[in-house]
């Protein structure tokens, strides 16, 4: 599937724009559950930063798994006509 030089451009500056969005808020979301927790370990911020992690993994699979079903529906009424 090929994308226009359009297309590039937009993936390319939301890709950017999250990345340094990522950047500049995790601190400040590290210290907000910091405070939540009440905790004064230098852990916790890796501890969150796993979480966070593993949670975008799991929305990325089964947005992808929803994803891939629908076309499978879309491709097999396709067919089926």
């Amino acid at each position: 599937m090929a994308l226009s030089k359009g297309e590039v451009t937009v993936a390319l500056a939301i890709v950017n724009s999250s990345m340094f969005l990522g950047q500049f808020s995790s601190p400040i979301l590290t210290t907000f559950f910091q405070h939540l927790l009440n905790s004064t370990s230098t852990r916790i911020a890796f501890y969150t930063s796993s979480l966070l992690c593993l949670i975008s993994i799991m929305v990325i699979i089964l947005k992808n798994s929803m994803y891939s079903s629908q076309q499978a529906a879309i491709n097999s009424r396709i067919n089926n006509e």
